[in-house]
């Protein structure tokens, strides 16, 4: 996807964002949120148990008669661009899954290792090395590949289940 369109898509959901989520902010932090809570809250989303989730986490936890209630003081709240609750610093979780898996790859897999060989980016990272560290769009999309590549679904889900047991906010 040419990078013009990526930010095209960006700027969308940043902007489509700016309409919604100024709501869903006063909900969360005004005491007469539940009052104010209504329908018109989440429009672009569609109907289903996500929506009618989160629905119902924000209406228990602003409403004073709910043993979920959280007073505002205590309410802290950390939305994405696009309305999640994702940890984007020092960088996503996909990196870190990825950095791990380059790093437990590399120790048996002859690919992995001549690729770290041949690509200094890849060397830096296996090395822990950010200090000066340039990924384009194409070692990030080959360090995925490498990571990701030959293995069912199932595996898969099941390596992020483990990796998510372990591992740890740097």
């Amino acid at each position: 996807m040419p990078s013009n369109v990526i930010f095209l898509f960006l700027l969308f959901l940043t902007l489509i964002n700016l309409a919604v989520m100024p709501s869903i902010l006063s909900s969360l932090t005004l005491s007469s949120a539940f009052a104010q809570f209504d329908d018109r809250i989440l429009l672009a989303w569609n109907q289903g148990p996500t929506k009618e989730r989160i629905l119902n986490f924000v209406k228990n936890v602003t409403n004073p008669e709910s043993p979920s209630y959280l007073p505002e003081e205590e309410r802290i709240a950390v939305f994405d661009n696009d309305g999640t609750l994702w940890s984007e610093k020092p960088t996503y979780f996909e990196g870190f899954f990825i950095l791990d898996r380059l790093e437990t790859l590399y120790k048996t897999n002859p690919v992995i290792q001549q690729q770290v060989q041949e690509k200094p980016e890849f060397r830096q990272l296996l090395e822990k090395n950010f200090t000066n560290l340039h990924l384009s769009e194409k070692d990030i999309l080959d360090l995925a590949l490498a990571t990701h590549s030959n293995i069912t679904q199932t595996e898969f889900n099941s390596m992020v289940e483990k990796w998510a047991e372990t591992a740890r906010h740097p």
